[in-house]
């Protein structure tokens, strides 16, 4: 039999008391003291809910902040401070309770335009979403114990400021409950609260088991938003490598050249603009293989597909009901026109050599794209992809269709 952690025998998760209810009352009462982003009413709201003793802790650099009034003071004032025109979405506001404690609890994004340091992360002069999530225990109508997380990391990795290496998962702006009902206000039927307990707990106890006991649980079409560093995932075998570019099982020559990459990315990593003259710029593919005319029409390609990504990203904007920008303000390059993260132009020329049975004549290692879109155009057999399965996992590997 495989093996447990310890969270196999604890006592079962709490669930939603009239308690509860009283309590998120109360708490969504002083969350909307931040709807019109006026701090004195937030303050207001904190020294009205918070007993004067109240435990506040939050992430680092913050840790242990000052009793009752830090949770204004020592975490929310500076952030809205950083931030022009501060705002907190909440995509989750929860109550219940939990080894006899009662708690509320909330996630979701703070943003606006990051003007200021905010706990020493300089600022960009661009929208930012700090991703948080908190947990209020609360005892006869006042929080007496808080805990507060934030996406700092994640803020510094869209900032491209992360001095470790990068996750193989998706790191960026997530959305909150796909069924949108993140939000509970009302009272809790029981029976559907000890139900939802039992599974999440269930799969919770299940988490360290070899043979992957905690699978059934989760549904294929799930995502797992991990914390800045780790990144996001889709589908049950979360935390799986991703497949990169330089897979061990894989030894690929990369032959051919990224001319999105190498024209802008290059161009944002020497602080120069790129050159008049392709030939003798670095950015260039050499000239025996993109001669200078062709050079400028593939500048004019690019820009015009560069109009089309970000037209795209604003239409999704709408479609998903998001502030502007919110997706847009994720490809903006630093002072570069047409970040490389919009749409790629790609080129793998075929390798001369007999690919039958020699996986060392692949033009590149099988990876996971990175950018939004990618737009690939293939005149010989090569490229194959790998769409999701029915049942969500991983399908297999089909050939691309070539075109004359």
């Amino acid at each position: 039999m495989a093996n447990m952690n310890s969270r196999i025998n604890r006592p079962a998760m709490g669930i939603s008391t009239l308690i509860s209810s009283q309590n998120k009352r109360t708490y969504w009462e002083f969350l909307n003291t931040f709807e019109a982003g006026n701090l004195q009413a937030i303050e207001l709201g904190v020294n009205e809910n918070f007993s004067e003793v109240a435990e506040i802790n939050g992430s680092h650099p913050i840790n242990e902040a000052e009793s009752g009034v830090g949770y204004y003071s020592d975490i929310i004032a500076p952030i809205a401070q950083s931030l022009d025109g501060f705002t907190r979405q909440n995509y989750i506001v929860l109550a219940g309770e939990y080894q006899g404690s009662e708690w509320v609890t909330s996630a979701g994004y703070f943003y606006g335009h990051f003007r200021k340091p905010m706990f020493g992360i300089p600022p960009s002069n661009k929208m930012a979403f700090l991703r948080f999530g908190e947990f209020h225990k609360m005892e006869d109508g006042k929080i007496t114990e808080t805990y507060v997380y934030l996406g700092l990391a994640e803020l510094i990795i869209a900032l491209g400021r992360w001095p470790l290496a990068s996750s193989s998962g998706y790191e960026g702006l997530v959305p909150g409950p796909a069924t949108h009902d993140g939000i509970l206000i009302e009272s809790s039927e029981p029976d559907i609260s000890r139900a939802s307990a039992d599974l999440v707990e269930g799969m919770l106890k299940r988490l360290a088991t070899e043979d992957a006991q905690w699978k059934p649980y989760w549904s294929n079409n799930m995502v797992w938003y991990g914390p800045g560093g780790l990144g996001t995932y889709s589908g049950p075998d979360v935390g799986q490598p991703e497949l990169n570019y330089d897979a061990s099982d894989v030894p690929a020559t990369v032959r051919g050249w990224d001319y999105s990459r190498s024209r802008f990315s290059l161009a944002k990593s020497t602080a120069q603009e790129p050159s008049s003259d392709p030939v003798s710029d670095p950015r260039y593919p050499p000239a025996s293989v993109l001669s200078p005319p062709f050079g400028a029409v593939l500048d004019e390609l690019y820009a015009r597909q560069d109009v089309l990504a970000r037209a795209l990203l604003g239409g999704f904007e709408r479609a998903l009901g998001l502030p502007d920008r919110t997706l847009l303000s994720m490809f903006d390059g630093d002072g570069a026109v047409g970040d490389f993260g919009t749409i790629r132009l790609l080129l793998y020329p075929g390798s001369g050599a007999d690919a039958a049975g020699d996986r060392r004549s692949a033009g590149i290692a099988p990876h996971t794209d990175f950018e939004c879109f990618t737009l690939m155009h293939q005149d010989a057999p090569g490229l194959q992809l790998m769409p999701r399965a029915a049942n969500g996992r991983h399908g297999a590997w089909v050939d691309a269709p070539v075109r004359a």
